[in-house]
């Protein structure tokens, strides 16, 4: 069975925003530079995406004090004197900011593949909370991926599966689109490892193709981990056993056929080499041989 990651693996990692929606009525503009001015402290694709977005319409982000990153959430950070967040639906489901009308929202949007980054208030000292804006943002399948996919099932791969952070919805549409076996979405960097053991416990070999900081421990878990080599992180490439250098899934069941090769050509060598040594061996009990 092999794992991959979804955002910078299966898809291009390259996201634009298809669309901003807000929710705090005559404060388009605040609302934009808040989502600015916490993502410009964050490293995710999904922020820097935001970030050029916002920043071309002329908004430049403001300074955020104690900024917190939130590990398959999102980020959060006050700005003036009241603390917001930016992050997924499940952050915001979380944090109990989720109305029917933005629920019913976000799934249309999850319909049509697309990642979401909530802008809002985070509940404190009795303020119940408040999204302030959606923007919707969408990234496009690797060219490749479809035939990669089949090119490691026809190199013996039984299973390739899914394991991502962004929504269901999401997951299940890229599945579709790239073929692959199954799909599991709203996984933290645990939920990751366990879905592996779980994987493991069908199959004694599960591999994990990753590229980004959340991959590292289900890279580190797997039987074979296997980085992004030119876009993936400094922590994917160091975790991984195998990095794939030009960012090309093709080349991974290339990498299968050459390895099964490679092992045939060693146990032949190990084989000849016994079995000459055991002939030479006969041959001086005979007194054949010198």
């Amino acid at each position: 069975t092999l794992a991959v990651d979804k955002t910078g693996t299966l898809t291009e990692g390259k996201f634009q925003v298809q669309g901003f929606r807000c929710f705090d009525e005559g404060n388009e503009k605040e609302t934009l530079k808040i989502a600015a001015s916490i993502e410009n402290a964050s490293s995710h694709p999904l922020a820097k995406a935001v970030l050029e977005y916002i920043r071309g319409q002329n908004i430049e982000p403001a300074t955020v004090e104690r900024f917190k990153t939130v590990p398959g959430r999102g980020a959060e950070g006050y700005v003036g004197s009241h603390l917001y967040f930016a992050g997924n639906h499940r952050y915001a489901h979380e944090l109990g900011v989720c109305t029917p009308e933005i629920e019913a929202y976000l799934t249309e949007l999850e319909h049509k593949a697309l990642s979401v980054v909530i802008v809002g208030h985070i509940p404190y000292y009795g303020h119940a909370g408040k999204v302030l804006g959606i923007l919707s943002l969408g990234d496009s399948l690797r060219k490749n991926a479809r035939n990669a996919i089949e090119s490691l099932h026809a190199a013996g791969v039984k299973k390739v599966v899914i394991l991502s952070g962004d929504n269901q919805k999401t997951v299940d549409a890229i599945a579709k689109l790239a073929g692959v076996d199954e799909g599991h979405g709203e996984l933290l960097p645990e939920d990751k490892v366990q879905k592996l053991k779980q994987l493991a416990l069908a199959d004694k070999y599960v591999g994990m193709v990753g590229d980004g900081i959340n991959d590292g421990p289900a890279l580190a878990h797997a039987a074979v981990g296997i980085s992004m080599g030119a876009a993936g992180t400094d922590a994917a490439i160091e975790t991984s056993d195998v990095a794939l250098m030009q960012d090309n899934l093709e080349e991974l069941p290339k990498a299968i056929l050459q390895g099964r090769r490679v092992l045939s050509v060693i146990r032949f060598n190990i084989g000849f080499a016994l079995v000459t040594k055991g002939a030479f061996l006969i041959l001086a009990v005979m007194g054949i041989s010198n």
